[in-house]
C-alpha cells in the first residue's frame, strides 16, 4: 500500500484545462486502460506550475492510499484534454537543458510510451519523463488510531475491535 505524490515538470499549459495523472496496472509491458482504485487525481489549470528551466514542479497527490500487488507491473499516465501541456523529458544522446552534460544513461528501468488515445501506446526506449515520486509505505498487521469525526452525534467510545475492513 502507497500513498503516491507525484512532481511532474511542465514548460507550457492551458489556462482552463485541467491535467490528471493516472496510475494503471500494465499487461505484456504495456499500459492498459485499467485505473487502480483512488488512482487517479486531477490539477487544475490555475494550479500547475510552469519553468523554461525544468526546475518548478506540479504536484499531484492521490486522495487515498493506493494498493499495489507484488509481481506487478504499474505505471503512470499523464494526460489532458489538449495539446496545450508540454511535460519535460530527456533523450538519450541529447544534452541536459542546461546543457552542461550529455545524457547517457537511462535513470530508470522502466519505459516511457506515447498515446493519441490513452489506449494504443508506442514505446520510446530512449526517453524519459522528468517526474519525482514521493510516497509512504505502510506495514501490514500493525496497530493504529483512527480518528472518526461527526459534530452532529455526541462522542461516543467504541469497545475493542469495533470495525472490520475487507480487501
Amino acid at each position: 500500500i502507497v500513498v503516491p505524490i507525484f512532481d511532474l515538470f511542465f514548460s507550457s499549459k492551458s489556462s482552463i484545462m485541467a491535467a490528471t495523472v493516472e496510475l494503471r496496472v500494465m499487461v505484456g509491458g504495456y499500459p492498459t486502460r485499467e485505473i487502480l482504485p483512488f488512482g487517479q487525481v486531477n490539477v487544475a489549470a490555475a494550479d500547475i506550475n510552469t519553468s523554461s528551466d525544468a526546475t518548478t514542479a506540479t504536484t499531484f497527490t492521490f486522495p487515498s492510499p493506493v494498493y499495489l500487488q507484488a509481481a506487478t507491473e504499474y505505471c503512470f499516465v499523464a494526460l489532458a484534454n489538449t495539446d496545450e501541456y508540454t511535460i519535460y523529458t530527456s533523450r538519450l544522446g541529447q544534452k541536459t537543458i542546461d546543457d552542461a552534460r550529455l545524457i547517457s544513461k537511462q535513470p530508470y528501468l522502466g519505459s516511457m510510451f506515447k498515446s493519441q488515445n490513452g489506449s494504443s501506446w508506442t514505446p520510446e526506449q530512449l526517453e524519459d519523463v522528468k517526474f519525482k515520486l514521493n510516497y509512504c509505505s505502510f506495514t501490514p498487521n500493525t496497530a493504529g488510531t483512527v480518528y472518526l469525526v461527526n459534530d452532529d452525534i455526541p462522542v461516543k467510545t467504541l469497545g475493542t475491535n469495533p470495525i472490520s475492513t475487507t480487501a
